[in-house]
């Protein structure tokens, strides 16, 4: 459920159920024997999921959903150290920022590819000798370590 709100928010629009079934038509050989629902069938689909009638998919929708069709997932309940020892952390602006950061579907991408950048900097300070340190490759290998290390402080911190 999350990976179809990554943001959060608690509840799935229903255009994204309509991608979603696009997606798994096109791409799964299993829904493509089944053939893509179109019209009608398509609505009755989503309705199928929106339990409520509320016109959205929420958490409750969605485990009802699997529930009554016997697939067997659980909603992840655990709690993080943070949630337990310092909930007060947890309810901040700063945490909550962190938080939707490290959920934001393309933070990996940036980080990477800010470290292959301060990686790809450092190496043309060496284009001579690659072992000897010069006074501006000490500090772009500094930064990109601690970026590194930064990263996944912070995740340890988020996702527990």
């Amino acid at each position: 459920y999350e990976v179809l709100d990554p943001e959060g928010v608690g509840y799935i629009e229903r255009s994204q159920v309509m991608l979603l079934l696009d997606e798994l038509y096109q791409h799964y050989s299993d829904f493509k024997k089944a053939g893509v629902p179109k019209g009608a069938a398509r609505d009755i689909l989503v309705d199928i999921l929106d339990v409520d009638g509320d016109g959205v998919i929420s958490v409750q929708d969605f485990l009802y959903f699997l529930d009554v069709t016997r697939i067997k997932l659980s909603q992840d309940t655990s709690v993080t150290f943070l949630e337990k020892h310092l909930p007060m952390m947890v309810h901040s602006h700063l945490y909550q920022w962190l938080r939707a950061a490290v959920h934001f579907p393309y933070t990996n991408l940036i980080v990477d590819f800010v470290v292959s950048v301060l990686i790809i900097i450092n190496f043309s300070f060496h284009l001579e000798d690659n072992y000897t340190p010069t006074k501006l490759s000490v500090p772009f290998a500094m930064t990109t370590v601690l970026i590194i290390v930064l990263e996944a402080l912070v995740k340890i911190l988020v996702l527990g």
